[in-house]
């Protein structure tokens, strides 16, 4: 159902961990759109508290491609509207801040992936085609002065809707995660920078040879610190909701360890009362990461390559991970025709932008 409400959250981790509501206010009704935060010193002096930017997303149950900026130092919306050369009408994509070395080094807010579903064609967020083949960059965030610069992706089927985008930390790099219809088991990466610019390569595809989770969309991620990114829960149309949490590396720690790993549940502790201060320590949280990936065991882990790896051990890779995917599609098929399959229905699916100084959050 679409939603005429928006929100913002304060978050204190500092002690702990605090939560509380601190404004909310009316929008126009919007399912299954983004909305991405631009900061006041990307946003520029006609912006001093920055501003939110909402795409897409459906209108009274049709797919639209509209934008609507939110000024956070007097909650004004407006319209924005721009010439040509951006994204059609489409939901469940994903919108990521970027940093851009090709873009005389400015942000840029790169859009990727979604569909087209509408209560025209079986409804949101199932319905229609996926959108894909393509990359929107969307430049001028200074005073607000947009424009898009498309790409064609070199990836085929990159996105589509439902997937996880998180940009890992520190980097220009933006980390694709499962979606798609039919949903994928697959990892891909877009960056700025291109080898050759106004040609194909400013996208990849990452193949590994350890499991990762399985095909699945709508699910949630965040980036972690030293090159990772943390996906959780999920949708199949077949196996329903997940509640399993995965971390990823990406990075120098991800060329020696099995590239995705579960992060297991942890037991109860019912006599020993929780300290405040361990719960919050950020240095502990990443030990047991890396603990997890055996970086302080020295172990040798198997290692992962993008598309644009010559060698065989990747060609063999990327055969083995489209054996993966039919596999999985083949199962799916299987799975429905049992009547395993579930009601094809996500509920909560919410824009959310984090606010500059890290302690708050906007919920959309």
């Amino acid at each position: 159902e679409e939603s005429g409400t928006y929100a913002i959250m304060e978050i204190d981790c500092r002690d702990g961990v605090k939560a509380r509501w601190l404004r909310t206010g009316s929008m126009m009704p919007r399912a299954n759109h983004t909305a991405t935060y631009v900061p006041p010193r990307i946003a520029g002096v006609l912006y001093p508290d920055g501003y939110l930017l909402l795409f897409g997303g459906c209108i009274g149950g049709q797919s639209c491609n509209e934008m609507t900026l939110l000024d956070l130092s007097n909650y004004h919306w407006s319209e924005v509207h721009i010439d040509g050369g951006g994204p059609d009408r489409q939901n469940s994509h994903s919108a990521t801040l970027v940093p851009c070395i090709d873009f005389d080094n400015e942000y840029a807010i790169l859009f990727l992936g979604g569909g087209g579903g509408d209560d025209m064609n079986g409804g949101p967020p199932r319905g229609g085609l996926d959108h894909t083949g393509w990359e929107f960059w969307l430049r001028g965030l200074e005073g607000a002065k947009l424009r898009w610069h498309a790409e064609r992706s070199a990836v085929d089927h990159l996105g589509g809707r439902g997937h996880v985008a998180v940009r890992l930390s520190g980097t220009d790099t933006v980390v694709l995660l499962g979606g798609g219809k039919p949903t994928l088991q697959r990892a891909c990466a877009v960056s700025s920078w291109a080898p050759n610019p106004g040609t194909l390569g400013r996208d990849r595809l990452l193949t590994t040879t350890a499991k990762g989770p399985t095909a699945r969309a709508f699910g949630g991620g965040c980036a972690l610190p030293d090159g990772l990114a943390m996906i959780y829960g999920g949708w199949h149309p077949c196996r329903g909701t997940f509640s399993d949490v995965w971390v990823a590396c990406f990075d120098d720690i991800g060329r020696a360890s099995p590239f995705f790993q579960q992060l297991p549940v942890p037991a109860a502790v019912p006599d020993e009362p929780e300290d405040p201060e361990d719960s919050a320590d950020d240095m502990a949280f990443n030990l047991v990461i890396r603990r997890l990936f055996g970086q302080t065991e020295g172990q040798e882990m198997p290692t992962y390559h993008g598309q644009d790896d010559d060698s065989e051990d990747s060609e063999d890779s990327e055969e083995e991970a489209d054996e993966n995917n039919e596999s999985e599609d083949d199962t799916e098929e299987a799975d429905c025709q049992d009547g395993q399959g579930t009601e094809e229905r996500v509920l909560g699916l919410w824009g959310v932008g984090v606010l500059d100084n890290g302690s708050q959050a906007m919920v959309i």
